[in-house]
Protein backbone atom coordinates (compact mmCIF):
# COMPACT_ATOMS: atom_id res chain seq x y z
CA UNK A 1 0.00 0.00 0.00
CA UNK A 2 1.79 3.47 -0.75
CA UNK A 3 1.50 5.86 1.85
CA UNK A 4 1.23 3.83 4.36
CA UNK A 5 3.92 3.72 7.48
CA UNK A 6 4.73 5.61 10.50
CA UNK A 7 5.12 8.85 11.09
CA UNK A 8 6.81 10.57 14.48
CA UNK A 9 6.39 13.61 14.39
CA UNK A 10 6.79 16.06 17.54
CA UNK A 11 4.18 17.96 19.25
CA UNK A 12 4.54 21.88 19.73
CA UNK A 13 8.42 21.43 17.91
CA UNK A 14 9.45 23.00 14.58
CA UNK A 15 7.73 20.43 12.55
CA UNK A 16 9.76 17.81 12.35
CA UNK A 17 8.72 14.22 11.17
CA UNK A 18 9.90 11.37 10.17
CA UNK A 19 7.73 8.75 8.36
CA UNK A 20 9.44 5.09 8.33
CA UNK A 21 7.29 2.83 5.37
CA UNK A 22 5.82 -0.23 6.64
CA UNK A 23 7.86 -3.41 5.76
CA UNK A 24 11.14 -1.08 5.74
CA UNK A 25 14.11 -3.95 6.15
CA UNK A 26 16.33 -1.61 7.06
CA UNK A 27 17.72 1.82 6.94
CA UNK A 28 20.86 3.93 6.69
CA UNK A 29 23.14 5.10 9.23
CA UNK A 30 22.21 8.92 8.59
CA UNK A 31 18.19 8.04 9.11
CA UNK A 32 18.91 5.79 12.48
CA UNK A 33 20.84 8.71 13.49
CA UNK A 34 17.70 10.64 12.78
CA UNK A 35 15.00 7.87 13.96
CA UNK A 36 16.92 8.04 17.52
CA UNK A 37 16.80 11.76 17.95
CA UNK A 38 13.07 12.12 16.95
CA UNK A 39 12.24 8.99 19.32
CA UNK A 40 14.49 10.51 21.95
CA UNK A 41 12.38 13.83 21.70
CA UNK A 42 9.07 12.44 20.98
CA UNK A 43 10.02 10.38 24.50
CA UNK A 44 11.39 13.66 26.07
CA UNK A 45 7.90 15.66 25.29
CA UNK A 46 5.83 13.53 26.54
CA UNK A 47 7.18 13.07 30.01
CA UNK A 48 8.53 9.65 29.44
CA UNK A 49 12.04 7.98 30.11
CA UNK A 50 14.10 8.82 27.13
CA UNK A 51 17.48 7.07 28.10
CA UNK A 52 18.91 4.63 25.23
CA UNK A 53 17.15 1.15 26.16
CA UNK A 54 14.09 3.31 26.30
CA UNK A 55 14.80 4.64 22.58
CA UNK A 56 15.40 1.07 21.25
CA UNK A 57 12.48 -0.31 22.80
CA UNK A 58 10.65 2.00 20.62
CA UNK A 59 12.56 1.51 17.76
CA UNK A 60 11.93 -2.20 18.36
CA UNK A 61 8.15 -1.64 18.64
CA UNK A 62 7.99 0.60 15.69
CA UNK A 63 9.87 -2.52 13.96
CA UNK A 64 12.97 -0.02 12.83
CA UNK A 65 15.54 -2.51 11.47
CA UNK A 66 18.97 -2.77 11.88
CA UNK A 67 18.59 -1.35 15.82
CA UNK A 68 21.33 0.43 17.61
CA UNK A 69 23.31 -0.85 20.66
CA UNK A 70 22.21 0.94 23.46
CA UNK A 71 26.05 2.04 23.77
CA UNK A 72 25.51 3.58 19.39
CA UNK A 73 22.31 5.15 20.79
CA UNK A 74 24.51 6.90 23.78
CA UNK A 75 27.44 8.29 21.06
CA UNK A 76 24.46 9.10 19.20
CA UNK A 77 22.61 11.62 21.40
CA UNK A 78 25.60 13.16 22.90
CA UNK A 79 27.22 13.70 19.29
CA UNK A 80 23.51 15.45 19.05
CA UNK A 81 23.92 17.39 22.14
CA UNK A 82 20.70 15.37 23.19
CA UNK A 83 22.00 14.58 26.91
CA UNK A 84 20.81 15.51 30.18
CA UNK A 85 17.56 16.62 29.56
CA UNK A 86 18.84 18.86 26.81
CA UNK A 87 17.09 19.28 23.43
CA UNK A 88 19.47 19.90 21.51
CA UNK A 89 22.96 22.30 21.31
CA UNK A 90 22.99 25.49 22.89
CA UNK A 91 24.50 28.65 21.35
Amino acid sequence: MPGTGITISLPQASGKSIKIPMGSTSFSKTEIEKIVALVRLNLYNRGRMNGANAILQEMESMGVRPLPSPRSIVRILARLGLTHSRTGHYL
